[in-house]
């Protein structure tokens, strides 16, 4: 049976899929400890149902993250107080920046407030 050039043509795909995959850098399996840092930034705004679950996945991580940082958007709503009220499982920290002066900046720019504040790098 004579090969078409549709099974040639997937044929070379698979094997040039192969190859590059090949030339993928690998990581190294195991990082020390002092390496491995995790910081978890959350931007909120009226996140009351969902960052209790939030927090207490997070504390309940095999690798806990070495920093929490709420980012308070000016919302209405109890985030923040739900956050403050489990700094007792994790190392968190509520930032309230000054209010944006543009409604359509609402989400950068509490996502760039919780980089900056970050110990990790973003």
């Amino acid at each position: 049976m004579a090969i078409g050039w549709l099974e040639t043509s997937l044929l070379m795909r698979w094997l040039l899929g192969w190859a590059l995959t090949l030339r993928l850098p690998t990581l190294p399996r195991v990082l020390p400890r002092r390496q491995r840092t995790v910081s978890v930034l959350i931007p909120e705004r009226d996140e009351a149902t969902t960052l209790p679950h939030l927090l207490t996945a997070l504390a309940r991580q095999s690798l806990r993250p070495e920093e929490v940082v709420v980012v308070d958007d000016h919302f209405i709503g109890a985030t923040a107080a739900i956050a403050h009220g489990a700094e007792a499982t994790l190392p968190l920290r509520v930032i309230q920046p000054p209010p944006l002066p543009l409604a359509g900046a609402a989400r950068p720019g509490p996502c760039t407030t919780a980089c900056w504040t970050a110990m990790g790098r973003c």
